[in-house]
Parts: structure tokens; sequence; C-alpha cells
């Protein structure tokens, strides 16, 4: 990519392709690459003469190509990051027809489109890929003009600091009575050299104050050390309703819905074609899980993907973190119902959960069995694990799964029908 600057650059300069109105003092004040699209600096080359806009074109060009080449995933917000939020997209040099890719994404400026997807933008009607190619050239161009004020992103910087401060001075509270039993056992460890064993591990043999102190320890509940934190039902509320009122209720009547809406009935009501829908739908997916994936509960939406590898009872996951079974008021549907519309790397229905799909963990448990089965037919429960560890695959509702299966069992056998 960098043999090919030198020649465009030259070439563009000779034919004098500069925009009018662009003093050489403005230019000159651009901002550089590097400073620019910090996400990309180790792929684009230095520019001495970056402040001649012929070379930035030429740049410009490529970089939008190797863009839609290798960042298809990233987020205009991603892509753009050092870019004034109040950028009006209609100030795009680009042909009226391509500037309509906007209305259909129901953007006006930077801030609205920063959390499209590249991707997004290719897939519209009526974009080609050089229609993408010139929007996102033009979007490098302007970022180069008008780059977010140096004071604005230090304190964006500032603030996400002090919130990751505040939240990290806010994350226990010890009382006097907690500090003294961790420091009586902290002793105590370090008296009898056990100074680098777990602190609460338990001890064969204490006295009793150093035994008292350790059990209070141990059945601290979180409610003690936390006096509050934001659950699952929160963290969901408060993304869908930062989502805007028309996806709110485009999710609401079709993807959170017990009886979903159909496309064509949701456009005559909110006023556009069904296809407008299905993107408003799509997007307002995306930001979710966005949203969620970048949260503490992304952490457990990630675990219960492993967890459910396992066919489990829903039943079962809702007794051991009750969170997934509190209500979701935007949408009043529980928590375990906007996970599992939200991610489709897992699967519930008919009150069993697994991942990465019910069918899947079907047809996973039949091959098994078959496996196991002797010449009649008759495999012993004994012999029968699921998923991929043996250890971990006889859960206590093993029998349960097999049952709702539809197999047969006599006794410690099962039937398969032959």
């Amino acid at each position: 990519m960098g043999s090919s600057f030198g020649r465009i650059r030259r070439n563009r300069v000779e034919k004098g392709r500069y925009r009018e109105g662009e003093s050489k003092e403005r230019l000159q004040a651009m901002a550089t690459w590097r400073e620019t699209f910090p996400w990309i600096s180790d792929e684009i080359p230095d520019i001495a003469d970056e402040a001649v806009r012929a070379a930035q074109i030429a740049v410009a060009e490529e970089l939008a190509a190797a863009i839609l080449r290798l960042h298809t995933h990233r987020t205009f917000g991603e892509l753009f990051s050092t870019m004034a939020t109040d950028f009006q997209l209609s100030d795009l040099q680009v042909d009226a027809r391509y500037r309509r890719a906007f209305d259909q994404l129901n953007v006006i400026t930077l801030a609205d489109l920063a959390p499209h997807q590249l991707w997004e933008l290719t897939d519209l009607r009526g974009v080609s890929q050089r229609g993408a190619h010139l929007i996102v050239r033009e979007l490098i161009l302007a970022n180069l003009i008008t780059p977010r004020a140096t004071e604005d992103l230090a304190a964006e910087a500032e603030s996400e600091d002090d919130s990751a401060s505040e939240q990290a001075a806010a994350t226990v509270e010890v009382s006097p009575e907690q500090t003294a039993d961790l420091t009586l056992l902290a002793r105590w460890r370090w008296l009898i050299g056990q100074q680098d064993a777990p602190l609460l591990r338990p001890l064969e043999a204490a006295p009793e104050l150093i035994l008292h102190a350790r059990e209070r320890l141990a059945s601290l509940p979180a409610s003690a050390l936390l006096t509050s934190a934001e659950n699952l039902a929160e963290v969901l509320t408060a993304a869908i309703e930062s989502l805007g009122e028309r996806e709110q209720y485009i999710m609401k009547q079709r993807s959170f819905a017990d009886q979903p809406c159909t496309l064509d009935a949701l456009g005559d009501t909110i006023g556009v074609t069904r296809e407008r829908v299905r993107q408003i739908q799509r997007g307002a997916h995306r930001k979710l899980r966005e949203l969620i994936a970048s949260r503490p509960a992304g952490e457990f939406v990630a675990f219960l993907r492993q967890r459910i590898e396992i066919p489990t009872p829903l039943a079962t996951l809702i007794a051991h973190y009750s969170a997934l079974g509190e209500n979701v008021a935007p949408v009043a549907q529980p928590v375990w119902r906007v996970l599992d519309v939200l991610d489709d790397s897992y699967e519930v229905a008919d009150g069993w959960c697994a991942s990465p799909a019910i069918a899947a963990a079907k047809k996973a448990t039949g091959e098994r069995l078959q496996q196991l089965a002797n010449a009649q037919g008759v495999v012993p429960i004994s012999d029968v694990w699921l998923g991929s560890n043996e250890a971990q695959g006889r859960p206590a509702w093993l029998a349960d799964w097999l049952t709702h299966l539809g197999y047969t069992m006599r006794g410690d056998y099962l039937l398969l029908d032959t």
C-alpha cells in the first residue's frame, strides 16, 4: 500500500485537485493522520507534506479502500473517534443518491451514525460499493478538517477516569468489625506460618476467637460489603431505555412480544416501509448487544453460554440465578427472555436451555446414546453423560432431560427404539 502513495500524491498535486475556499493556513492546521486515526496508525505511512490537500485525498482514497476491506465490523464511532460528534452528515461532499443512505439509517449527525457498523452502510439498498467508498473517504477528509477539540477529548477521558475511580472506590464498604476480623485472621495465618494460604481457607484447629472471626467473614453476604450495584434487570432496562422511541416500540412489539407484529403492520403504524422496520430492528438489536457486552453483565452472559453447554432446566437456572426471573419493565418480559432474544448463541424452549440450540443438544444426545447402546438398544444410564466434559456431564436432571426427549427408562436402563 505504501509504495503507491508517493506516485499518487505527485499526480494529485500536479493536477491541482484542491477544494475551493480552503486556505493554506487551514490545511496546515489539520490534525495529523496518526492523531486523527489512532486505531489504524500502524497501517498508514508518514506523510511529509500532509498539509497538501491532494496528498490527503490520495491517502484518504487508499485508507477508505483498506477500511472497507478490513474493518467493516467496526462502528463509525470507533473509526472516527476523534471527529466532532455534532458534524452534520449532510455536509459531506457526496452525490445526493449516496446521501440518502443516511435517511435509510435515520441519522443526521456523526453521533447518530456512531453506533452503526460499517457493514450496515454497504448493506443498504441503492448504496453501491463505490458509494460506500466515497462516503467513507469524505468522512476521513472531514475528520481531518473538523476533529473534536483536544479539550473535549481530554474532558471525556478525565470523565471516564473519574467514573472508573468512583466505581472502584465504591466497590466495597468494610465495617470496623469486618476489618478487625480480617486483621485477626491474617495475623493468625502469619503466626502459624500460613501467610501465603488463602485467608478464608478452613482451619483445622485454632482458638475460638479466630474460628469465629473466620466464620463471620465466610458467611458475609454481598450486601454487607456492597450496599448497591446494578443487577441484570437494571442493566437491560437502562440499555432498552437508551434506544430511541421508535426503536423501543419496534423491539417491544416485535422482538419481545409473545405474538410479534408483522413488519408490514409496524411499518403502517409508524409510517415507514417494512424494509425500514427491519433495519431499525436489526440496528436496535446490535446496540443492545453492544451495550450489554460492555458492562459486567456481559461477563455473566458469556458464563451462561458455557453453563448451558449441558442442557439445563430453565427453572434450575432461575433457582441458581434469581435475577433471570426478574422483570424488565420497558418490554414487560423476564430477564431470561430478553437475553434469549438478544443472544443467538443459545436457546430457551419448552422449559429447557441449551447452547447453541435445543435441536443441536437433542441431536448430540441421540448420537451419544446410539454409541452407548448394545445390540438390543439398551443403555445403562450410568454410562450416559452430556456435553464435552464427562466429569461434569451427569447433572441431577439428566433423567429429566432424557424423558423430555421421549426416551423410555426402566430402572437403571434406557431403552432406544429399535
